[in-house]
């Protein structure tokens, strides 16, 4: 029930009105949410409230060029931040959510505080194989080579983390968008994405009342996790948790990636060489506010956040170590 609300308040969201009673809309929106619109259009620039919740900046924000310097991803508020030993973090103060289930079949007990083998850099063409079902396809693209897979079952493969024992050094952020927020989200750092992963599931609300409520909610929500590499050897992921009234989730470089979607629920593992990002490269959007967890090995990634700090797209909230 919870996707198909979300689903129809996209179609409505997306809807063009009448010029005038569009802007009396848009006004209204950003009156209520007390949106600071300084750095982008006017609220009557906007055909539907779809475009204004995805509203671009008008200028690029400066980027710190320190090359340790990890940013902010997107505008927002650390609902929690710090580190852990037993694959539980903590939404809000008090309620945990399981790394290991957030992650999936992107997390293997090896990577609990190692790095992995650099991606060749030197590839400069790309094939990428669709496995769905029984059936199969290619498709070219150019400098990155991605493989698929689709699981409609949702079991994880050998690569899944759920039940890992022993020492696990991560340390993660949560970082919440409200809809006032700028909805967009960037490269925090040079990065290497090496896989994205589908998990269709629910969509509860993210906002703190709920995770009050729900326990494990983040992992319990459809998401979209993202494994990372950075110019240091470390692994880091972004995790793109959907949410109630959320209509999608964009990704510039894979449109395949389709979320709160009707006709396929199923599971599905992208894998990618050579996908490379330079810090503050465009990533994608969320269609209204959400949350993203950011989860690193520690030895590669400190934060410098606490709890209850907004935030913006290329503030420094970290740094990087061990180059």
């Amino acid at each position: 029930m919870r996707s198909f609300i979300s689903r129809i308040f996209g179609v409505i969201a997306a809807v063009k009105f009448p010029k005038f009673i569009q802007n009396f809309i848009n006004l209204k929106y950003v009156e209520f949410f007390k949106i600071d619109m300084s750095e982008f259009d006017p609220p009557q620039s906007y055909a539907s409230l779809n475009a204004l919740f995805t509203r671009r900046l008008l200028r690029p924000r400066e980027i710190a060029a320190d090359e340790r310097a990890f940013i902010s991803p997107c505008d927002g508020v650390i609902f929690e931040s710090g580190t852990c030993a037993d694959m539980r973090a903590f939404s809000v103060k008090g309620c945990e959510y399981s790394l290991s289930e957030l992650l999936g079949r992107t997390f293997t007990a090896s990577e609990s505080g190692g790095s992995v083998k650099n991606l060749d850099d030197a590839a400069d063409a790309a094939q990428a194989k669709i496995m769905d079902g029984e059936s199969g396809a290619n498709y070219s693209a150019s400098g990155v080579r991605a493989e698929i897979y689709s699981d409609e079952s949702g079991a994880s493969r050998e690569t899944s983390a759920i039940g890992v024992q022993g020492d696990v050094n991560l340390s993660y952020a949560n970082i919440y968008l409200s809809p006032r927020d700028y909805h967009h989200y960037h490269a925090p750092c040079d990065l290497s994405v090496l896989q994205a992963l589908y998990i269709p599931a629910d969509l509860y609300s993210v906002a703190k009342k709920f995770l009050l409520k729900i326990p494990n909610l983040y992992a319990k929500n459809e998401r979209v996790i993202l494994k990372c590499k950075m110019r240091n050897g470390g692994i880091f992921w972004m995790v793109f948790v959907g949410a109630l009234n959320v209509g999608k989730m964009r990704f510039d470089f894979d449109t395949r990636i389709q979320t709160n979607a009707c006709a396929n629920r199923a599971e599905a593992l992208y894998e990618y060489e050579n996908l490379n990002f330079k810090k503050g490269d465009h990533l994608g959007n969320f269609e209204l506010g959400s949350t993203i967890v950011l989860v690193a090995q520690s030895e590669f990634l400190k934060f410098s956040v606490s709890s209850e700090t907004a935030v913006k797209f290329s503030q420094k909230i970290g740094e990087l170590g061990k180059f």
